[in-house]
């Protein structure tokens, strides 16, 4: 369905972008009527440098340690992507956006899919508790939702996703 839609490995130097796409994505999608702290922190936090050296060491990592892919028209507009890494126990998903006039045409399936080929273990990540459509994806991938945190510093509800790496069989 996203056969226009053109995927590859974001470059170092593409960090600054992708934080600013975060951010507008953020800012379009999330109903966040609560006070400014908890809105600032969700929109603007991904823009501040340390955040942003962040991305640019997930991207660096890749594929070893990192997972980086971004998804574009034929014209090179960002309209997608997936970032990630090995964590302690699983291969967290940290950040899986997609523009909302490109949503339900596969992209964010296609990121996942082959975030699913990256991982050597289970699968997890966070989603923001209010995000109910965003919740709604994670469990048509097979994600389940294992547990709810309040970030005490911001005051924002957070629900677990995790999905078990699918196993070969034995021959």
């Amino acid at each position: 369905m996203s056969e226009h839609i053109q995927y590859r490995r974001p470059h170092i130097e593409e960090a600054q972008k992708l934080a600013e796409f975060i951010s507008r994505i953020r800012e379009q999608t999330y109903d966040l009527d609560i006070d400014t702290m908890a809105y600032a922190h969700m929109v603007q936090e991904i823009l501040h440098p340390d955040s942003i050296a962040e991305l640019a060491d997930m991207i660096k990592s890749a594929p070893a340690e990192g997972f980086a892919r971004i998804a574009e028209t034929p014209d090179q507009e960002l309209v997608g992507l997936g970032l990630g890494r090995r964590g302690e126990f699983t291969d967290t998903i940290e950040h899986l956006f997609v523009r909302p006039d490109f949503r339900r045409r596969g992209i964010a399936s296609t990121i996942l899919q082959r975030h699913q080929r990256w991982a050597t273990r289970d699968q997890s990540g966070w989603v923001l508790t209010s995000n109910t459509e965003g919740l709604a994806f994670w469990r048509s991938q097979h994600f389940k939702v294992t547990r709810d945190y309040t970030d005490p510093t911001i005051g924002l509800n957070f629900t677990r996703i995790e999905r078990q790496k699918r196993r070969r069989k034995a021959a």
